[in-house]
């Protein structure tokens, strides 16, 4: 039994170098909503000006036009900001914006987490604290002031939002109750959930970001009742001592 996962937030994307995949293919051309023949972060920054968060973005007949007809990303009937998520996601997928924010040479929540310090590090910077460093590297520092800010907002820097939306795009098509990510729900899972609820109930749960415990955070609310707790490990692995009784029979 799999369990998927929605959620919703909405935000602009960061113009940058444009892969030439971006440009013209039939799998890009419905995302490009201002007819410019390119998907970047212009398209969803005019689609949040049709739905009336970008104020500052004018949109021409020709575009209007375009997005109330083929602006219905995910096919519900109507333009939501969950179709300004899905060119998100595309802009994601297609390499117009980086995922690998700690460049370590994959993608994983620790991203979105590097994003975040970056953000507390100019929050907490003021005259008496000129430079916060948080981040301990240079070069990831670096990286995401040139590529952290891929939501447009009245701040035009990095800010929670860009973590966010990357947190939430990491765990979209994860299934619930696989918080090992091995593509099995089975007694590790079960027992990764236990080890988390027991360190949330005690207050030992890691302060800095640890991997594994927000993969439980996001994962593990396996009966879907908002909480992650024993019942959840309990019905793991119900759901894995049935599944192997199937697999025997």
């Amino acid at each position: 039994m799999k369990k998927a996962i929605s959620f919703t937030l909405a935000s602009i994307l960061a113009l940058s170098a444009i892969p030439a995949s971006v440009f013209a293919s039939q799998t890009d051309i419905k995302y490009d909503v201002n007819l410019d023949g390119a998907v970047t972060k212009d398209d969803a920054r005019a689609m949040d000006s049709y739905l009336g968060r970008d104020v500052n973005y004018e949109l021409s007949e020709e575009i209007l036009a375009n997005i109330e007809e083929n602006g219905d990303f995910n096919n519900d009937g109507s333009i939501t900001y969950d179709d300004v998520h899905c060119l998100y996601y595309h802009l994601f997928d297609t390499g117009v914006v980086p995922t690998d924010f700690n460049l370590d040479g994959k993608f994983t929540a620790a991203d979105a987490d590097v994003l975040l310090t970056y953000y507390t590090e100019r929050q907490l910077e003021d005259e008496e604290n000129p430079e916060v460093d948080l981040l301990h590297n240079e070069e990831i520092r670096k990286f995401i002031a040139e590529n952290g800010d891929f939501c447009v907002d009245e701040l035009d820097s990095v800010t929670s939002f860009e973590a966010a939306i990357l947190l939430i795009y990491f765990y979209k098509d994860k299934t619930v109750g696989d918080v090992t990510l091995d593509g099995n729900i089975d007694a590790l899972d079960a027992s990764s959930v236990l080890t988390y609820y027991s360190e949330y109930q005690t207050g030992s749960l890691d302060k800095q970001f640890n991997e594994n415990d927000a993969n439980v955070k996001n994962l593990g609310d396996y009966n879907g009742d908002g909480n992650v707790n024993a019942l959840d490990a309990s019905e793991i692995l119900t759901y894995y001592a049935n599944a192997q009784t199937a697999l025997a029979e």
